[in-house]
């Protein structure tokens, strides 16, 4: 036999989560609170929470929340919420093999989206405008390439060639850090 009631409260016993829900005007149940593997989640306070009776006992067990309905046919979303149960980050597994992730904390947002085919976008929420980013080897070659052309520089002038530049070994200095430019922790294609 299933239950239905709104989540008042819970708490923590024997390292186990229990559910106090209100199944109607002044009756509450405490119920324990099951969850997948390997996820830890907490309802809060006015959920819907979903319980059943599984022996003669009457031990009452929260087996999952009525989410809102968001998530189409093949998709689920995951959410993050505040105490107060508003949503302010979710991950959200689309049919099309589409994954975005996002977070809007204190109005402002930010994602990561996996298209599903296969680009990948990004939005810092700090307020900085979009730009597509570079490949960073190509850009390092491109840079070392232009580094050496300047190294390599003459001029005509009144007498012949000129020498190269006279500040050549800053060039080259510069060339030599340009390995500081890439990431060892982010790779794009």
């Amino acid at each position: 036999m299933g239950i239905i009631g709104k989540i008042v409260n819970y708490f923590i016993e024997d390292e186990v989560r229990q559910i106090v829900s209100e199944l109607y005007q002044n009756y509450t149940r405490v119920s324990t609170l099951v969850c997948p593997p390997g996820l830890d989640s907490a309802p809060c306070n006015e959920d819907q929470a979903v319980g059943i009776y599984l022996d003669k006992s009457r031990k009452t067990f929260t087996v999952g929340i009525l989410p809102p309905s968001e998530a189409n046919p093949g998709e689920a979303i995951i959410y993050g919420r505040t105490e107060e149960g508003e949503v302010n980050s979710t991950i959200y597994l689309k049919n099309d093999g589409a994954v975005e992730i996002t977070s809007d904390t204190e109005g402002k947002a930010s994602y990561l989206k996996l298209n599903a085919d296969g680009s990948i976008e990004t939005y810092s929420g700090n307020g900085a405008s979009t730009e597509k980013t570079v490949l960073g080897e190509t850009l390092k070659a491109i840079l070392e390439a232009i580094l050496d052309a300047i190294v390599a520089m003459t001029v005509t002038t009144g007498v012949g060639p000129s020498g190269p530049p006279i500040n050549a070994a800053t060039f080259t200095a510069i060339k030599g850090q340009l390995t500081t430019i890439l990431s060892a922790g982010v790779k794009n294609n």
